[in-house]
């Protein structure tokens, strides 16, 4: 469940959710996850002066619930670990969030809220050795008359982290960098560098809002529930 707060010019968007989870083939593997305390107590805040109201996102838990119902479907099996080095796997994963926007109606000229978040995943050998961090980029966009009130706006964040979703599984369906790290495979720097280059997703800017963007299609986000590499989601939010 979501749930927004607005209090006087603040709106707290708080993002309690579950994630269905995909209908894919596991790979191989034990992969070990660390995740760090920047990741599950992320919070993001924008003050929006024109607008008379400042908006606080609260993704931490959430962030969490995204990345456990990923892998521990991808993979034959995953477990919590406390370091980016540990025994008894073949992989250690650690999520991070890097950016997060948003955009209202008016910064995009329509009717759309629309959200974009950019996480990369570090991949580490046992030994705690990186070997590729690979990026991920999930945008939600939503339209403003679906839904009373600002229900849009926790919407499209939701969008947002299951395009996210799609493509991490779409990645590891695929001969790509990420997975070849995963599974122990060989990533030159050279081959590292061209997939950051291909990495599927929005362009996220620092400052400002780029009005081009909700036009642009990205991943498998739309208005209805994403597939994943041609499977449904299993099970309702």
């Amino acid at each position: 469940m979501l749930s927004l707060i607005g209090a006087g010019c603040s709106q707290n968007v708080q993002v309690q959710t579950t994630f269905p989870e995909p209908l894919v083939e596991p790979l191989p593997v034990t992969v070990g996850v660390h995740y760090t305390e920047a990741l599950t107590t992320y919070i993001y805040s924008e003050d929006l002066p024109a607008d008379g109201m400042d908006w606080t996102f609260s993704l931490g838990s959430a962030n969490q619930l995204l990345f456990e119902s990923v892998f521990s479907e991808v993979f034959t099996n995953s477990r919590p670990v406390d370091a980016p080095a540990a025994a008894g796997v073949d992989a250690v994963l650690q999520p991070n969030i890097k950016a997060f926007e948003f955009s209202l109606p008016r910064h995009s000229r329509s009717d759309q809220y629309g959200v974009w978040i950019s996480y990369t995943i570090g991949v580490y050998g046992p030994d705690g050795e990186l070997r590729t961090s690979w990026p991920v980029k999930g945008y939600g966009e939503v339209d403003s008359r679906r839904f009373k009130g600002n229900e849009t706006m926790k919407q499209a964040t939701v969008m947002a982290m299951r395009d996210a979703a799609t493509i991490i599984i779409d990645s590891l369906n695929r001969d790509t960098a990420f997975r070849r790290a995963v599974m122990g495979g060989t990533v030159t720097a050279v081959e590292a560098a061209d997939q950051l280059g291909a990495a599927p997703g929005y362009e996220l800017h620092d400052e400002g809002v780029d009005e081009s963007a909700p036009e642009v299609e990205v991943g498998q986000a739309n208005e209805e529930m994403p597939e994943l590499t041609g499977e449904e989601w299993n099970g309702e939010s």
